[in-house]
């Protein structure tokens, strides 16, 4: 049962990554970020962080 639910939700985070990713918003956001950093996109720490409802 478990494994199911840990595929399920790797499944969804796939699907939403590959959302955002296509998201022009957040492609000009992310630009803009990159721009700003130094180093370009070296200096650039990207991470997901779970907040519970």
């Amino acid at each position: 049962m478990r494994g199911n639910r840990c595929r399920r939700t790797r499944q969804r985070l796939v699907e939403v990554h590959d959302a955002y990713l296509d998201d022009a918003e957040h492609q000009k956001t992310g630009a803009k970020i990159v721009a700003a950093a130094q180093g370009g996109v070296q200096g650039v720490f990207v991470y997901d962080l779970e907040i519970p409802d």
